[in-house]
């Protein structure tokens, strides 16, 4: 999806999540846009997406943490930098590292 078809659509989503209800809480925007960045993220479409991809990304991130002995938001950064540096699907390198097909080193080497 080219990045001005994904700017369009993250900002139809933060239209719609302002205007959504009378009841709208600031406070719940954030986590809101994150839910909907990740989806964008991950699938690439505007909406949730099957609940697994993103249980996917979450237990490469565990994985990844464990096998290089650094935190969580860490292991996220490489799990994202791998596939933005080998122009992959998050979702791909994630399966990847679950499945054991995949594994980051250290960088100590």
């Amino acid at each position: 999806m080219p990045a001005t078809e994904r700017a369009a659509r993250i900002a139809e989503t933060v239209r719609a999540l302002v205007h959504r209800s009378a009841d709208f809480d600031p406070l719940e925007l954030p986590h809101d846009l994150t839910g909907h960045a990740t989806a964008l993220l991950l699938t690439g479409e505007h909406g949730a997406g099957p609940p697994l991809h993103r249980a996917e990304a979450h237990q490469a991130t565990g994985v990844l943490a464990v096998q290089l002995r650094i935190a969580l938001d860490q292991a996220l950064l490489r799990l994202r930098g791998h596939a933005y540096s080998q122009d992959r699907a998050l979702l791909d390198v994630a399966r990847d590292i679950i499945a054991h097909r995949l594994r980051l080193d250290d960088g100590s080497s």
